[in-house]
């Protein structure tokens, strides 16, 4: 691709970018306090782990920027070379009956992309999961 096509693709992938994506520290801390105030203090069962240090913003793929979009390309490619995409491809064919037909859809849904996009951090901790609207 020439440089004029790269710049068209560009524009035409951010067009419909509506969502603001840059949060400051401090809307991020307090997000996290909020979740750990719900989810850790009002549980009638509190887990027995350390509540989370780190919160990972998920991107529409259009807000995304090329660097952003560069990265997450190289380790979804790292993932499938390692054989990652083949073992989570694996799990969902394997329970596929089980699953697609119960209330377990959605959450086991969740821990695939959840575990998914733990493989892609390993490769590049700055890379988070999009989505796709």
């Amino acid at each position: 691709m020439d440089r004029q096509t790269d710049s068209q693709c560009e524009q035409t992938i951010t067009k419909g970018c509506t969502h603001r994506t840059n949060f400051t520290n401090q809307e991020l801390d307090r997000v996290r306090d909020w979740i750990q105030r719900k989810y850790m203090t009002e549980a009638f069962i509190k887990p027995n782990i350390t509540p989370c240090r780190r919160l990972y913003v998920r991107k529409d793929f259009k807000c995304m920027t090329e660097g952003e979009r560069m990265a997450f390309i190289r380790a979804v490619r790292q993932v499938y070379l390692n054989g990652v995409m083949d073992r989570l491809a694996d799990i969902h064919v394997g329970y596929w009956g089980a699953i697609h037909k119960t209330a377990e859809l959605i959450p086991s849904h969740r821990v695939l992309l959840n575990e998914l996009e733990k493989e892609l951090m390993k490769v590049d901790p700055s890379v988070t999961l999009p989505y796709w609207v």
